[in-house]
């Protein structure tokens, strides 16, 4: 999982250089990776191949389109992106941002993304801390934005990323009652639960992707992730106390 990737310095814990991700892919293809598609994931192909690595970018951020597509197609990767419908075409208001305000993808975007293999999911609607919701509120964010998201690029929305990787019993019912045939998580997630998907964090500070896909490594990864993860949920928080103060 990585968030915003930009071919020019950002002073953001979520953003990547494009020449990181491209570390990141040729170690991925050296060690013989297969990319899982679109097709794979229709196919119900997700947790068949050991070998296989599925790449997806929280937040579908501009950068993404104009820095992380490029280097993708150069590998002959294709990826995920899971965008806050509520924000199409607009800046991470939801987020605590201090330094730099990011621009989410607009419709355009997604759909060209669609059109070149892409998958794109829903991540939410307003990008908040779904385990607070009442039933409406849940439908609205899970069921209403996989409808908006559909009617932008034709086609099925079957994947579902949980806003800050939070999750209950409640939030994946209503997952799986408004169709989602996967669901993902973080580090927080479990192991081939296809509703509750784990997945490992990328950040600028890793300079490769391997050792998350080492047992002997993993752990240690996992507690790192979880931390993040456990951080990146206060961001209500931060917005009301702290935010204001830049």
């Amino acid at each position: 999982m990585y968030h915003n990737i930009s071919s020019k310095f950002e002073l953001s814990f979520r953003s990547v250089s494009s020449n990181l991700l491209k570390k990141h892919l040729k170690l991925l293809k050296n060690k013989g990776f297969n990319n899982i598609t679109k097709l794979d994931l229709i196919k119900g192909g997700l947790f068949d191949n050991k070998k296989s690595v599925f790449i997806t970018f929280d937040d579908a951020y501009e950068g993404v389109y104009y820095s992380a597509l490029p280097v993708m197609e150069e590998f002959g990767f294709s990826a995920a992106v899971f965008i806050p419908a509520g924000y199409i075409g607009k800046f991470n208001e939801w987020d605590f941002t201090p330094f730099s305000r990011l621009r989410h993808m607009d419709k355009k975007m997604l759909i060209n993304l669609s059109k070149n293999g892409w998958v794109v999911g829903a991540h939410g609607s307003t990008h908040t801390d779904l385990r607070k919701c009442s039933n409406g509120c849940l439908r609205r964010e899970i069921c209403d934005s996989k409808k908006k998201i559909e009617d932008i690029i034709g086609e099925e929305v079957f994947l579902f990323a949980y806003p800050f990787g939070l999750y209950n019993e409640k939030v994946i019912d209503m997952v799986k009652n408004c169709g989602y045939k996967y669901a993902f998580a973080t580090a927080n997630g479990i192991t081939n639960n296809r509703y509750a998907i784990s997945r490992m964090a990328l950040y600028f500070i890793d300079a490769s992707p391997i050792p998350l896909l080492n047992d002997k490594y993993c752990r240690l990864y996992l507690f790192r992730n979880r931390i993040i993860s456990s951080l990146s949920a206060l961001t209500p928080i931060y917005k009301k106390y702290i935010n204001h103060l830049w």
